[in-house]
């Protein structure tokens, strides 16, 4: 026994660190979210916090308190102005309702026609078919849909309230913790494997930025490509749809074309070939862009390959859920991470 542990601890140890490392960020990770954002951020932002207080001799507990109502606040202010104009977006559209239904009456009148020449079937009766199915649609709509959204009114206060509360503890819990800060490192200090603990930390945290830096440029890239696109497409609101359509694009299995394609199908049943063509070049550019971007970007700076990445993200969400487009590639790290260490002395 005694021999099969030695001849096999680097295998024990990793499989114990897998199998560990899994159950925390699928059972306990949840419930300390904000606390671990607050060291994170307490991490980033304590030099800058001890340099003020040492030139003004502020508490540091009033600076943290500062830095974070900034910092959240400018997120919230962005926030509002993206909803603001989002929803004042959907409310120009509302009002051209009756517009839209012409032109789809049109396109319906059209494409019966084209039908009635190729099928034989009578162009009225597909367009009232068509027509029939459509308003069944709208009342499904009306009479189960919107009442379902209003009955879960109730759901959404909830939701929001625990999004306050949220940021609210993690403000206060990075608040108590800078004020301790020093004395809790040094603390830690004493224990045993403070060390390699802090170097597999400052790694992943490198780790992680480089995956979020890498993230944000290819969704800026590609929100200017679609912004450009849509522009040359004609489109009035091209800013909003560019940018929803970039921040799409960082879903997994979503992607720009869910709203391109179905936008360059409209304009070529319109017969809008030059806009239809825009769109599709739009596409296209836009996916070439996050294929080229993501390797260089993302593979060759974590050593990890993209195709692990995406195999993470999926794996991810089926495990953890929508927050597993994150906990998925930092646990691919942390192995990745866990493998270097544990088996880094082994011999060839």
């Amino acid at each position: 026994m005694g021999n099969f542990l030695s001849e096999n601890k680097e295998h024990i140890l990793f499989g114990t660190f897998a199998v560990s490392t899994f159950l925390v960020l699928k059972y306990i990770f949840p419930l300390v979210v904000p606390f671990v954002l607050a060291v994170l951020i307490v991490t980033a932002i304590y030099p800058a916090i001890r340099k003020i207080h040492d030139c003004t001799h502020i508490g540091k507990g009033f600076l943290a308190g500062l830095f974070l109502l900034l910092i959240f606040g400018v997120m919230g202010v962005a926030g509002w102005f993206v909803c603001c104009c989002g929803i004042h977006w959907l409310c120009d559209k509302l009002k051209c309702i009756d517009d839209y239904k012409e032109q789809f009456g049109a396109l319906v009148k059209s494409c019966s026609g084209r039908m009635e020449q190729t099928i034989g079937i009578k162009a009225d009766q597909i367009e009232n078919i068509i027509l029939e199915r459509v308003n069944i649609f709208i009342d499904d709509i009306q009479v189960k849909i919107v009442p379902g959204i209003m009955n879960q009114s109730l759901a959404y206060l909830k939701t929001g309230i625990a999004v306050v509360s949220f940021f609210v503890v993690m403000i206060i819990a990075a608040i108590l913790i800078i004020k301790d800060f020093e004395v809790m490192k040094a603390k830690m200090m004493q224990l045993g494997g403070y060390q390699e603990v802090v170097s597999m930390f400052r790694k992943m945290c490198n780790l992680i930025l480089s995956f979020f830096k890498a993230q944000v440029l290819i969704l800026v890239v590609v929100a200017a490509i679609c912004i450009v696109g849509f522009y040359f497409a004609g489109n009035r609101a091209f800013w909003i749809l560019g940018i929803v359509t970039g921040l799409l694009d960082v879903l997994p299995f979503v992607g720009t074309g869910i709203t391109l394609l179905p936008y360059m199908f409209w304009k070529y049943v319109n017969e809008d070939v030059v806009s239809g063509t825009i769109l599709l070049v739009t596409f296209l550019v836009s996916a070439l862009a996050r294929e080229l971007l993501e390797p260089r970007l993302i593979g060759k700076k974590m050593n990890i390959l993209p195709v692990l990445i995406l195999v993470s993200v999926y794996a991810g969400i089926k495990v953890f859920g929508i927050t597993g487009v994150f906990l998925g590639p930092l646990y691919v790290m942390m192995i990745s991470e866990a493998i270097h260490k544990i088996y880094k002395k082994k011999p060839a």
